[in-house]
């Protein structure tokens, strides 16, 4: 099969760092992960790149489409004789396999929103998924009141998308009055989404919400519904909190609520984490992120600069989003 390894091989200037200068040149991190067409990963790699030019460090970011091709995007990273490799697991079984090979290698692992099954990790970066899958199903569900759902998954494989169905289930479990009548993958992508969601609305046509695993395909269905001219009202939501969805949340948009991740936060954590682990030092070996249901009055108030409760990583992102998305 010939390879379809999207690379991105991105070289960051020197700065100050914990390493020194000499050292900082010398040390590669190198990133794999699901493709940049998923926005999440896009502000993560934004996050890892300016971290990285802090600390002086390189990054060698190599995208994947399937399990196989990340497998294969470790054994190149391997073969570079990187410092770190930081996976995003397409699959946490499948990656096992490449993480014992760092293993032997020599090479130390840090994981990021993902884990994996087997192997040794130095640490892992995560945002509680059931947690989050569980909040914004229960905001969904407390709109909907009663009535039918649809959940939209987007690999059910990757185990972000199996804990976030977790969590949506768990909420359902406390809302009898609800059902869900439709489940589909949609690989986090906005277009299968779009078909994914399409067969909701022919088979349902008293749908009252559809909870997607990510914005993107949180958009896919909405655009499903705009091609039908559908006429009730719906419930969309979304999860990671990407900048378009924050702005269309923001704005009273078709998109409902996002459950935010602070992407670019957890990109930045995981070169401060490499760099820790490449200079000798003890780091935390779960470290965890949060995130937070994002609907248009919270929108709204992460604009005031009065609100004391909310986080600056929130405020900056929503206040991009106030901006249309312009770095």
């Amino acid at each position: 099969m010939r390879k379809t390894i999207a690379r991105l091989a991105l070289g960051v200037a020197l700065g100050g760092c914990f390493l020194t200068a000499a050292h900082a040149a010398d040390t590669v991190i190198g990133f794999t992960s699901n493709g940049f067409q998923i926005a999440a990963l896009a502000e993560a790699r934004d996050g890892a790149m300016e971290e990285a030019k802090k600390k002086g460090v390189r990054i060698d970011y190599i995208t994947a489409k399937d399990a196989a091709d990340q497998q294969r995007a470790v054994e190149s990273l391997i073969a570079k004789h990187v410092s770190v490799i930081a996976i995003d697991p397409l699959d946490a079984v499948a990656i096992s396999e490449s993480v014992r090979a760092a293993n032997e290698a020599g090479i130390p692992v840090v994981m990021w929103v993902g884990s994996a099954k087997e192997g040794k990790v130095a640490a892992t970066v995560l945002s509680d998924e059931m947690t989050g899958g569980y909040d914004i199903a229960k905001w969904t569900f407390a709109k909907m009141s009663s009535g039918k759902f649809a959940l939209l998954q987007g690999d059910k494989g990757h185990q972000a998308g199996a804990l976030r169905e977790k969590g949506v289930r768990k909420a359902l479990t406390e809302f009898p009055a609800i059902t869900m009548s439709d489940y589909g993958e949609a690989k986090w992508n906005r277009d299968i989404g779009a078909r994914v969601a399409d067969n909701f609305l022919t088979r349902t046509p008293d749908l009252k919400a559809i909870i997607a695993l990510n914005d993107e395909m949180a958009f896919g269905a909405i655009a499903a519904m705009e091609a039908r001219q559908w006429p009730q009202p719906m419930i969309v939501t979304g999860y990671n909190g990407q900048c378009d969805a924050l702005k269309s949340v923001l704005e009273g948009g078709k998109l409902s609520a996002t459950l935010y991740q602070p992407f670019r936060d957890i990109g930045a954590k995981v070169v401060d984490l490499a760099v820790d682990i490449v200079a000798g030092k003890q780091v935390d070996q779960t470290v965890m992120v949060p995130s937070i249901v994002v609907d248009p009055e919270l929108a709204k108030k992460a604009l005031d600069e009065t609100s004391a409760d909310i986080s600056s990583g929130l405020r900056h992102a929503v206040k991009r989003a106030a901006a249309g998305c312009k770095s």
